[in-house]
């Protein structure tokens, strides 16, 4: 794939990613503006659920099934009926697992919600073979997209649920409707044909499949756990109300989240290119990447953690103005998951997938403990405080493993300087309370850059270089 080529294909994907994460976030905006902390505690829970299950009909082969294809597009027959035929298995066993869970442990005004989540996972068992697919193809634009019209039917059909009054159970309605409608659109594209014929199924591919995916499933659900057992537990630890408040703060953070994980997506197969050429040019490219993601994400952070009341104030209402402190103790945290996704690709560029999985073990076993000690005490503050000590020792502990197994170099010296021209910019912040709005911050980030270039951190020549990289982006055709 030529270079231009891949620049429209990234920015596509790019672009319907952030459509699909505008529209649930404007739909969250709007469920916080028309219900209570807890009704939308109750969603916030049933959506964490969802989240949690939401890969695990195919028990954590979407790289396999997708790397297979890609390396051997004459397997695509086979390996897609047996993945179908697996998925659709686990799917109703754990659609029934949900159903009964959720009334064991949940009021019965969330009954229905999670028997609704559960039949979703149906049509989800399909939508997971299917993308998996179109990943090993190569066209995750198409994957996108299909997820940006999803979102868009979410939206549309839960304000129009909501306005009605049939809350949450309505939401859910649309939302196996909308699961319904992706399978729909895969079949229709042919993107499924292959995976609905009973003439391919063979049961010494089922076999491989299920003895191959112990730890491509662990590392998925300790993944998905990390992200979201924190709602869980504070469903049953706190109250839903808590649940509510710290979800408000939790989307804007969610948000934030998006710049590492997008440009992970473009780092691993340049660095996974880099390492096959040179070990130099990939400890020096490793280097720069550390780099630019702390010197862009300190300046971030401390403006997060400083608007946070402001904004929290202005997207969900005065009602969740406490929620703020939870954003603010969660500024800092997609700076440190920028540097942990880094390090995860240093680990799979060089083979090291028991080390990912080593590393989500010990920081899901450490939150599920500190989430359990701090719940109860503090609430969803808890909750705050809790993800961010895993934000931090997760990334700490995976810096060492990678240092000592993967052979990265070291690294940490380059935070230092970025780091004093941070608490730079965090003084100016602070004194700055009380003055004209919009003056502290950038104020604040007049000193910051002075900061870079007093520290030597920031060259002339590296400004020169980010402006003819930016003219050059503009000259790619779209």
């Amino acid at each position: 794939m030529d270079l231009e080529r891949g620049l429209r294909n990234l920015g596509s994907a790019s672009l319907m990613r952030l459509v699909s994460a505008a529209l649930s976030f404007a739909l969250f905006t709007f469920l916080a503006r028309r219900w209570s902390a807890t009704m939308l505690g109750e969603f916030a829970t049933v959506f964490a659920v969802f989240t949690l299950l939401q890969q695990a009909p195919l028990l954590g082969l979407h790289f396999v099934l997708g790397r297979d294809v890609a390396a051997r597009p004459e397997t695509r027959a086979e390996l897609a009926t047996n993945a179908a035929v697996l998925s659709l298995g686990v799917s109703v066993v754990l659609a029934a697992a949900v159903a009964a869970a959720g009334m064991l442990l949940y009021p019965s005004s969330m009954w229905a919600a999670f028997g609704l989540l559960g039949l979703s996972l149906v049509p989800t068992a399909l939508i997971v073979v299917a993308e998996s697919l179109l990943w090993g193809g190569e066209r995750m634009g198409t994957v996108m997209s299909v997820n940006a019209v999803e979102s868009a039917f979410r939206v549309i059909g839960c304000l129009s649920v909501v306005l009605m009054g049939y809350g949450l159970t309505g939401i859910w309605v649309v939302w196996l409707a909308g699961r319904l409608l992706v399978a729909g659109i895969y079949l229709r594209l042919g993107v499924l044909g292959d995976a609905i014929r009973p003439r391919n199924v063979d049961p010494a591919t089922l076999r491989r499949l299920l003895r191959i995916s112990p730890i491509f499933l662990g590392l998925m659900m300790l993944g998905a756990a990390v992200s979201r057992i924190d709602f869980l537990l504070l469903s049953k630890l706190g109250t839903l109300r808590d649940v509510g408040l710290y979800s408000g703060a939790y989307r804007v953070f969610e948000l934030a989240l998006m710049v590492p994980m997008l440009t992970s997506f473009v780092l691993f197969p340049v660095l996974a290119r880099t390492l096959a050429a040179s070990e130099a040019d990939f400890n020096r490219l490793t280097g720069h990447i550390f780099r630019t993601y702390i010197v862009a994400g300190f300046p971030l952070a401390l403006l997060l953690a400083f608007l946070a009341p402001r904004l929290i104030v202005l997207l969900f209402g005065r009602p969740f103005a406490e929620a703020a402190i939870v954003l603010q103790i969660l500024s800092i945290a997609p700076v440190l998951a920028g540097l942990d996704q880094i390090l995860t690709s240093v680990q799979l560029a060089r083979h090291r997938q028991g080390d990912d999985l080593f590393v989500l073990a010990l920081a899901c076993a450490l939150y599920v403990i500190l989430l359990c000690v701090l719940i109860p005490r503090f609430g969803f503050v808890g909750a705050g405080i809790a993800t961010l000590a895993v934000a931090l020792f997760q990334p700490a502990l995976r810096y060492v493993v990678t240092r000592r197994r993967a052979g990265l170099p070291p690294l940490l010296h380059v935070a230092i300087r970025p780091a004093l021209a941070a608490l730079a910019m965090g003084g100016v912040l602070l004194a700055s309370r009380g003055w004209g709005f919009g003056v502290g911050p950038i104020l604040a980030l007049i000193v910051y850059g002075t900061g870079l270039l007093l520290l030597g951190v920031v060259s002339v020549r590296d400004l020169t270089a980010l402006r003819a990289v930016i003219a050059s982006g503009h000259r790619v055709r779209p």
